[in-house]
């Protein structure tokens, strides 16, 4: 829980005072590689070839798809990315250890043990920037957003990861990330804030192959080093 839900929020919402809105999405893809290199360390299930591909795969496609984004760098967009590389890090521990407790509890309980629990520990410093907090500008959109924020992207979304968790792999769990990439650009085209390019169309291409092979039935095991 404190992994997840504390450190990688956190952490996330630090950084994104120091990078780019497109790096985030690139590291974060790195999710089921370094699930696949917990697992290794713990010696838990035995990692398949098709994994391994399909990570490596969506990696290239969300880079793909960021494109020359990516390559945009200066000392605060070094710290924010530093903060959100530690923040997937929280997030992939989180994934790869919550499976158990996703069958003990079942999803609806445990996403909400865990977000009162984040609130809880996040309680004494909120209230006290609440309370400093000038809330006369915030608007109704401002309001909307918050709102927003606390029922769907976290509430809904954090129920709906659990749900996913309970029937699929950690590292399955962890390449749906690299979906997030291509979803936003295109919601971004609709809306007209973007122009279609073909990046897009080919790294969303390859992630959706990628996603395809690691849902394919697992075979081929690798065989993990002894530690």
């Amino acid at each position: 829980m404190f992994m997840g839900m504390f450190c990688n929020q956190i952490l996330f919402a630090q950084a994104l005072k120091f990078t780019v809105p497109s790096h985030p999405p690139m590291i974060y893809a790195l999710t089921p590689i370094v699930i696949i290199l917990i697992d290794i360390i713990r010696k838990a299930k035995i990692a398949s070839k098709q994994i391994v591909i399909a990570s490596i795969l969506s990696l290239i496609g969300v880079g793909i798809v960021l494109g020359k984004n990516i390559l945009i760098f200066n000392s605060e967009i070094l710290l924010g990315d530093g903060l959100i590389f530690l923040a997937m890090i929280c997030w992939a521990v989180y994934t790869a250890f919550s499976k158990p407790f996703v069958h003990k509890y079942g999803a609806l309980q445990l996403s909400f043990m865990l977000i009162i629990g984040a609130a809880l520990l996040y309680a004494p410093w909120g209230v006290y920037r609440f309370i400093q907090a000038d809330l006369q500008i915030v608007t109704w959109k401002g309001w909307l957003s918050i709102a927003y924020l606390g029922v769907f992207s976290s509430g809904m979304v954090y129920l709906n990861y659990f749900a996913i968790l309970k029937r699929i792999e950690p590292t399955q769990t962890g390449l749906i990330i690299s979906t997030h990439p291509p979803a936003t650009i295109i919601i971004s085209i609709l809306f007209g804030y973007e122009v279609f390019q073909w990046n897009v169309i080919a790294g969303t291409t390859l992630i959706i192959i990628a996603l395809w092979i690691a849902q394919k039935k697992m075979k081929e095991p690798i065989n993990l080093p002894e530690m």
